[in-house]
């Protein structure tokens, strides 16, 4: 399982939260898996066993594949923006809401 991904920006998480990504695999780190922040500019090694919290619906990122001969597994925690909603609005949806 080679776990990479594009740059990206989660719109669908609330844009004020941050969210966590958990690694893990058998893989070199130093030549693979990095995270990338492109709108900071910064690159970040992201080791076997490693986590990270990103605020990830307001800064793209996305991270570098690893080798084909290796194996890589990432779990990702966020909060979703509509739950958010559904809080704010007194646990009912907009149309509830709104009426």
């Amino acid at each position: 399982m080679n776990a990479d991904t594009d740059p990206h920006i989660d719109f669908m998480n609330g844009f004020f939260l941050c969210c966590s990504i958990w690694n893990r695999g058998c893989f070199n780190y130093k030549l693979g898996s990095h995270i990338i922040f492109y709108s900071l500019s910064v690159v970040v090694e992201f080791p076997p066993g490693a986590g990270i919290i990103v605020p990830s619906a307001s800064v793209i990122h996305g991270n570098i594949p690893i080798g084909t001969d290796e194996r890589r597994h990432s779990a990702t925690f966020f909060t979703a923006a509509g739950i958010l909603c559904w809080y704010f609005n007194n646990f009912m949806n907009d149309n509830e809401f709104l009426d």
